[in-house]
């Protein structure tokens, strides 16, 4: 921030000069990349005043080099000497080569690993009566996992949740009835089990964490970065944004309009529901939101933005440096980048290692792509499932000192629809067409369950690709056409079977994948 001072005298400056020629007013381009320098300077034996010194002094030597359309955004300084900077893309090559500099990581945004739209995932909300099914009350993963016995439920230790949202307190964003809304999985631990963190021993210690506000003296309350025995720890390090692409800025509101996986995670580790039971169920939890959102207006939705929830890896170091500042046991991260140019080199691996060597041990998500889920690019064009799935590791997954999870070969498989055909379940999705500025013969639609109850339960399959030629000999006259996929449109296979008085039309899709 310019000081009121040197303010006065840069416009007083101006105004003397105001007969001169602007020409001479050097202009830099809009800034587009953000990037995180790491110093070659060590932390170990520097006071804190001296890590930010060092840093001052590379940031000069990058701006004495010639770089000068840059900006500082923020700085580590607990398991990184580094800071963040806001620069151009064309200069990042340039900024890896000036004395002083150890390696530079664009702050790449992760995703959250969920096959599935996050409409799959149901987590019932305490208080509300929500029509949709009962949850399932048994945890599956500690099931599969064969899960001893004999444990203690994770009685004294804390596991620390990197993710998108968690459903503890503060406003959703969405409907009545929602504000302040606490989701049962973070119900308080009884009184008998013991704790490593309590309010009281934790004071000194929130105030050495990058959570930047006042901490209230309250447990609870607004403002404390303290909520119960279970989440004795939350925080927003990413922040909503204000405005599309905009940093968000970050404070104690945890939840989501936009997801539920934080708290799907959140659930399966440590789960204390009065039915639910997370597999360490005893356990503590920190709850660290790492994503920004962006939850897009009318404004937004009239120029096109739509809404987008991602980490970045500032706020995701900001929140793995926290974890050693509380002392975290175990962290989670269900989240990364696919099909990423990652750096061996990059600060976010090297962190991780650094954690591992602190005996914080961190469990990531190898995540979710391979040939199922790019199957229309490049070598993976012409694969089927009779070849071997190699899927593409998740970036931090690549380290090699974390525990990187997977599930190999499921043993359960959930569908949100499918058909039931010799024995097979065959998922499908209803092709919803009916919406405004669609032609008329479109409005009036049914969902192929719709049809079941109705009573119409004929299939007759036409072959070919749903063409008028196709449906010759074969009677579709109230019952369900099937068609395969391709040679023409959907609307034309429509049509076509619309013609021919099916109820309904079934497209088999030509990806084997």
């Amino acid at each position: 921030m310019i000081k009121i001072g040197l303010l006065a005298g840069l416009i007083s400056a101006m105004s003397v000069g105001a007969s001169a020629s602007l020409s001479n007013i050097e202009t830099f381009p809009t800034r587009d990349t953000r990037i995180i320098v790491e110093v070659e300077q060590p932390l170990a034996g520097l006071t804190e005043s001296q890590i930010y010194a060092s840093q001052n002094a590379v940031y000069r030597t990058i701006y004495a080099s010639g770089i000068k359309n840059i900006r500082l955004i923020d700085r580590f300084h607990v398991l990184n000497n580094a800071f963040c900077l806001s620069v151009n893309k064309e200069d990042v090559s340039k900024i890896k080569e000036v004395p002083g500099v150890k390696s530079v990581t664009i702050d790449t945004i992760h995703w959250k690993q969920t096959i599935n739209n996050d409409d799959y995932i149901y987590i019932s909300r305490k208080g509300t009566k929500d029509p949709e099914p009962e949850p399932i009350e048994e945890n599956i993963s500690a099931t599969t996992m064969n899960k001893p016995s004999n444990t203690k439920d994770g009685e004294g230790t804390v596991v620390a949740i990197l993710d998108n949202e968690f459903y503890l307190k503060g406003k959703t964003g969405d409907g009545e009835g929602q504000e302040g809304f606490n989701h049962e999985v973070f119900e308080p631990l009884a009184d008998d089990v013991a704790v490593r963190f309590t309010f009281d021993n934790l004071t000194s210690t929130l105030t050495k964490t990058n959570a930047k506000r006042k901490s209230k003296k309250v447990a609870g309350e607004e403002g404390s970065l303290y909520y119960n025995n279970k989440v004795p720890f939350y925080y927003d390090y990413g922040g909503k944004s204000p405005a599309y692409g905009k940093d968000g800025i970050p404070d104690y509101d945890v939840t989501s309009a936009l997801s539920y996986h934080g708290s799907h995670v959140a659930s399966i580790t440590a789960a204390n529901a009065p039915k639910y039971k997370g597999i360490a169920p005893k356990a503590q939890l920190a709850c660290m939101k790492v994503f920004t959102e962006y939850k897009a207006d009318a404004t937004g939705e009239g120029l096109g933005f739509g809404s987008y929830s991602g980490g970045y890896d500032m706020p995701i170091l900001h929140a793995l440096e926290d974890c050693i500042t509380l002392g975290v046991d175990g962290i989670n991260m269900s989240l990364g980048s696919d099909l990423n140019d990652f750096d061996l080199d990059s600060i976010t691996l090297k962190t991780l290692t650094k954690l591992a060597n602190e005996g914080i041990m961190t469990a990531i998500s190898a995540g979710n792509a391979g040939k199922a889920s790019y199957s229309f690019t490049g070598a993976y064009g012409n694969w089927t499932r009779d070849m071997v799935e190699t899927g593409i590791l998740g970036s931090y997954a690549n380290c090699k000192e974390t525990m990187s999870i997977a599930a190999g070969e499921p043993d359960q498989v959930f569908y949100e629809t499918a058909l039931k055909i010799g024995g097979k379940n065959i998922a499908y999705d209803d092709q919803i067409v009916n919406r405004e500025g669609m032609d008329a013969d479109y409005t009036e639609e049914h969902r192929l369950a719709e049809l079941a109850a109705q009573g119409v339960n004929k299939f007759v399959y036409v072959g070919g690709f749903g063409q008028g030629g196709d449906y010759s000999g074969k009677d579709v006259n109230g019952k369900i056409a099937i068609v395969n996929r391709g040679s023409s449109s959907f609307a034309d296979k429509f049509s076509v079977a619309k013609g021919k008085g099916a109820a309904g039309l079934i497209i088999i899709n030509n990806d084997p994948t």
